[in-house]
């Protein structure tokens, strides 16, 4: 049956992409898996202008948005939010035992430097928010937020939800100079979910070294020693990232 989906994601996915997923399965730990991995690394670093560290772990972004708050944060962390996801992203530390400050922006309208001003304390590990908000559509400027942390305190962390941003528009990464850029394949990629993707920076690494109760699924340093030589951590979704 026909259809046509009208939703944020997933998306209509295109029958040569479709077509591609059928390929015969490998195991993901043969060569031909890590030339796969390797050249979809590859590709992102291309396509987004940045040479951060891309992990790909199965399932949806939400498990790379907690591994970024289980690996950067030991207690104290800033959430900006104007809408459900922002709000995803505030639970997620809250769940996990951090000490979260909530910035409340109104749903419908772009969260701004004025909204953190003064908010950021020097005991502020990191600061998260929604670069587009699904739930409203609005688009926030996180070279500007970005730019605000880091003047309140340099060593804070920056945490993107770019979910439904990456590979959408422009997001200037290399000008935010996050620590995690965190998207999905169901979005932008057009692609089935199933596949989490996060940029990850070395200062977001050489704080995970410094903060316990990682996990396994969410250790980043784990997942950073077999993106290395190309391997996932555990199995992942080899046909979607065929599609991919």
């Amino acid at each position: 049956m026909s259809r046509t989906l009208f939703t944020v994601g997933p998306v209509n996915v295109e029958a040569d992409v479709l077509q591609s997923m059928t390929k015969p399965m490998i195991t993901h730990r043969c060569k031909e898996y890590k030339e796969l991995h390797a050249g979809i690394v590859e590709k992102i670093r291309k396509a987004l202008n940045t040479d951060m560290d891309v992990f790909l772990v199965g399932g949806s972004a939400t498990v790379m948005l907690e591994a970024a708050v289980r690996n950067g944060v030991s207690d104290r962390m800033l959430g900006i939010t104007n809408g459900s996801f922002g709000n995803r992203s505030i639970e997620l530390g809250e769940l996990n035992g951090k000490n979260v400050q909530k910035v409340q922006v109104p749903w419908g309208k772009a969260m701004k430097p004025a909204d953190i001003d003064g908010k950021v304390s020097k005991d502020t590990e990191a600061v998260c928010w929604v670069s587009n908000e699904s739930s409203t559509g609005v688009f926030s400027d996180s070279v500007a937020l970005a730019k605000e942390v880091r003047s309140q305190n340099p060593d804070s962390l920056v945490f993107v939800d770019a979910v439904t941003s990456a590979f959408a528009m422009d997001l200037r990464l290399k000008d935010i100079d996050a620590d995690s850029v965190v998207f999905g394949t169901q979005k932008a990629l057009a692609l089935p979910p199933g596949l989490a993707i996060m940029l990850c920076s070395e200062r977001l690494l050489e704080k995970a070294k410094k903060v316990a109760n990682r996990g396994f699924y969410t250790d980043l340093l784990k997942i950073k020693k077999q993106s290395d030589v190309s391997y996932a951590l555990t199995t992942p979704p080899v046909s979607l990232m065929y599609g991919l």
